[in-house]
């Protein structure tokens, strides 16, 4: 994976993911597994959150609203920290998919506290096809959740999902190939 600290997201399309979307909630190694693997489930099966619209002035709003739209994954094992989209020229739709885990807080101290809730939610862009990461401001939203359709993949508990880059031939190497055929062809040609 190569890393960039910040890129532009003006241009939405131009470097765009063409994988398999759902594997990249593995590229977040601050996600827990069970919650990556949730997540995986349901980019597979569909069922998305919420379907919003990402504004050049900075808002991600659908019947929720988020913020930070980062970590950004695109083209061929690209992630970019801090994705600018300042100067889009027309609201993009983008798919939100959460999944919310419970901690205990089990520290000297805080017997009887209230547990601790974190979300972790992804959106991906219909343009593009990319997954990012987006913070919830208001997630007391779970009536959007899109209805699961009849086909459902089960993704098991401490599954490990990885993938590896099938390699690209080089252009040396085809142009060398395709001297070799050419050769082989007018050989032909002349012994008829």
């Amino acid at each position: 994976m190569i890393y960039f600290d910040s890129c532009d997201w003006n241009n939405p399309g131009q470097d765009r993911f063409t994988g398999l979307t759902a594997m990249l909630v593995y590229q977040h190694k601050d996600i827990p597994e069970d919650i990556q693997d949730k997540l995986y489930a349901r980019i597979l099966n569909h069922e998305y959150e919420d379907i919003v619209k990402i504004k050049a002035d900075g808002s991600i709003k659908g019947k929720g609203s988020y913020e930070r739209l980062r970590d950004m994954v695109f083209g061929a094992d690209k992630m970019c920290s801090e994705v600018r989209y300042d100067k889009l020229k027309e609201p993009q739709s983008a798919l939100v998919y959460c999944e919310t885990k419970t901690y205990s807080p089990n520290r000297p101290g805080l017997d009887g506290a209230p547990p601790v809730r974190q979300t972790y939610c992804f959106a991906i862009p219909s343009i593009c096809g990319n997954i990012a990461r987006v913070d919830p401001i208001d997630y007391e939203f779970k009536e959007i959740r899109q209805q699961p359709t009849e086909r459902r993949i089960e993704v098991p508990q401490k599954t490990v999902l990885r993938t590896r880059a099938v390699p690209e031939p080089d252009s040396l190497w085809l142009v060398l190939m395709g001297a070799a055929l050419m050769a082989w062809i007018r050989s032909k040609a002349k012994t008829k």
